[in-house]
């Protein structure tokens, strides 16, 4: 019989999992294709692809989670997700289904009833608030270059309150339904460093206030040691902007002691 302290830790670890498993994606895990196309615009879709799935079970259950598959014919495929509950001491799964998509037929649809499974299990569950996305484009444009460079949540994390799309050097914020051009982007390349878009831009105010603070208010923290805590890279801009605020807030309260 297990006792209040084995239940306390069972249910803590649980609970660990669960907000793995369901933590906002991050805009290195989102990625972004055409789901159709009609004169000069294209409807676009936000989407995850199964190794996020994979990475989050991995790190939520490490080998305590498992899929069982049934072909159900018609190019459909079950996946049955089990993850492994330490409080009940069982598996607790969640079933759907998934279909062939138009390239790598046999592959992709065991690649998406496993994300549809794990989309019940919280994985990447607020795609489905995604504000619709209408891309102008012309009837010939190559939209494979279209990149996410801002992903913004509601407070609780749980609905995607804006998207910020580049295609063509344009940036387009989506918003419930509307899209506003918001400028031109130069070309991303080392020799044009200067000339790099604001979405890059704040990442390097990011790291020179950290440095700053790190100078003035705490020489024991160090720039590898942030990193720790999620790349820089894959900041949004509103995140990045976020940590500069209350970064300077401290440089400034030292520096008035």
């Amino acid at each position: 019989m297990k006792s209040n302290i084995d239940t306390e830790k069972a249910i803590l670890k649980d609970e660990k999992a669960f907000k793995i498993l369901t933590k906002s994606l991050e805009i290195h895990e989102v990625e972004v294709r055409v789901q159709k196309k009609f004169g000069n615009q294209a409807v676009m879709l936000l989407y995850k692809t199964a190794k996020i799935d994979q990475d989050r079970l991995d790190k939520a259950y490490g080998m305590k989670w498992k899929t069982i598959y049934q072909d159900k014919g018609d190019g459909v495929i079950e996946c049955t997700l089990s993850v492994w509950s330490y409080e009940i001491q069982d598996w607790i799964s969640r079933v759907d289904i998934g279909k062939a998509p138009n390239i790598e037929k046999e592959k992709g649809k065991y690649s998406d009833s496993l994300k549809r499974a794990g989309t019940n299990f919280g994985i990447g569950r607020v795609l489905k608030t995604q504000p619709k996305i209408i891309l102008p484009c012309s009837s010939n444009d190559n939209l494979d270059d279209v990149k996410i460079t801002s992903l913004n949540y509601s407070e609780d994390g749980n609905i995607i309150e804006k998207v910020v799309l580049i295609h063509k050097g344009k940036e387009f914020v989506f918003k419930n339904k509307y899209a506003t051009e918001i400028g031109k982007c130069q070309e991303l390349t080392q020799s044009n460093e200067k000339k790099q878009p604001n979405f890059l831009n704040k990442r390097e105010e990011l790291r020179k206030t950290l440095n700053e603070f790190i100078t003035t208010c705490d020489n024991s923290y160090t720039l590898e040691k942030f990193e720790k805590q999620g790349k820089i890279e894959t900041f949004s801009d509103d995140k990045c902007q976020d940590y500069i605020t209350r970064l300077k807030s401290k440089i400034q309260c030292k520096n008035n002691n």
